[in-house]
């Protein structure tokens, strides 16, 4: 696959050092927006989000369907790094996020049991040691390689950068951490081939089913059968590309003993059969 695939065709990643005296209100409808500020100072609006004043060495992640725009400082040379991407360049599983919470929730980027104060999308952080600002870098550099493989590489850096973001969001004491609610999921994640409901998920932590499942949606987003499913067609997913075995197997390991059932679900998530997937996979 060609870079101009990625960047124009298929449209899910692309990443370019920009100068950007102003820049009016725009959107991204179909990207999440990672900025990392390389010289100069503005003022950044987000609309419904606030206004925050910009420096070197400051990033920030624009959430689909956000708005917002930059206005340089009179005389400065305003400089930043652009990557934009889709949730799909990640993990084929989120074809259908629209919120970058979702995309924390996804099979690669895990951070389970956490409720934001202030959402991730909202805030400008700063890269202290130059770390994301390496990542960036290194990213760049493969994107405008030739080497093969150059995607993945690109993919596992840009993984690496959002998991330093959500330590940097930890570390400012920006979430509350749901013992519960964590512990839930953790039962989901390593229960997830058996059959186990919320009942069996609330007997695990001691608490009624009622108030699991009202904490759980207010918490994650999802109910724990929505989260549970997940589980599930993500877990296929793995298998699907990893191994051989026939579809019907990887439907009872991954918790379905109804054939029809796991398909309904699987291709209400995918949008594909199974089998298509597997099919689209192995042409990576």
């Amino acid at each position: 696959m060609s870079k101009k695939d990625i960047a124009l065709s298929d449209g899910n990643f692309s990443i370019f050092p920009h100068n950007q005296p102003s820049c009016p209100y725009h959107t991204h409808f179909k990207f999440f927006e990672l900025v990392n500020i390389i010289e100069g100072k503005a003022t950044h609006y987000l609309k419904g989000g606030g206004t925050a004043r910009v420096k070197p060495g400051d990033y920030f992640i624009i959430d689909m369907d956000a708005s917002h725009k930059y206005e340089a400082d009179p005389g400065t040379h305003f400089r930043i790094i652009n990557c934009i991407f889709r949730p799909v360049f990640i993990d084929p599983m989120l074809k259908d996020c629209n919120h970058f919470s979702e995309l924390l929730n996804s099979y690669f980027i895990r951070f389970g049991g956490i409720s934001y104060i202030e959402p991730p999308t909202n805030h400008v952080f700063y890269d202290r040691t130059g770390a994301v600002k390496k990542v960036l870098d290194d990213m760049l550099k493969e994107y405008n390689s030739d080497l093969p493989g150059y995607s993945d590489v690109i993919r596992c850096r840009l993984t690496e950068l959002l998991i330093i973001t959500m330590r940097n969001i930890i570390n400012a004491s920006k979430v509350v951490t749901d013992k519960a609610v964590s512990a839930v999921m953790k039962y989901a994640e390593d229960n997830f081939a058996l059959p186990i409901s919320l009942s069996s998920a609330a007997d695990e932590v001691k608490l009624t089913p009622q108030y699991v499942s009202l904490r759980f949606k207010q918490v994650t987003g999802q109910t724990f059968t929505e989260y549970l499913k997940k589980q599930r067609i993500s877990n296929s997913c793995r298998l699907l590309l990893s191994t051989d075995k026939p579809i019907t197997e990887i439907a009872e390991l991954s918790g379905y003993t109804d054939i029809k059932s796991f398909n309904s679900v699987f291709k209400n998530i995918m949008h594909m059969t199974p089998r298509d997937l597997r099919k689209n996979l192995k042409k990576l």
